[in-house]
């Protein structure tokens, strides 16, 4: 699910991926930002959107997974 989410938020759809999957957008947005923040320290969705400093590395986490 979150792979998903950032894909889908690297795609600009993910506030629509999460409606049609009863998905609260703010609550899977700080799921990622919690797991991020355990694993690298840092958060990487802001205001809706993948921080820029890291739309690399998530689009590669992505790009390897079968979403």
């Amino acid at each position: 699910r979150h792979i998903s989410v950032l894909s889908e938020l690297l795609r600009g759809g993910a506030e629509r991926f999460c409606r049609e999957n009863n998905i609260l957008p703010e609550t899977v947005y700080e799921e990622i930002n919690t797991l991020a923040l355990d694993n690298i320290g840092d958060i990487v969705i802001e205001n809706g959107d993948i921080v820029s400093d890291y739309e690399d590395e998530i689009r590669r986490i992505t790009d390897s997974e079968e979403v």
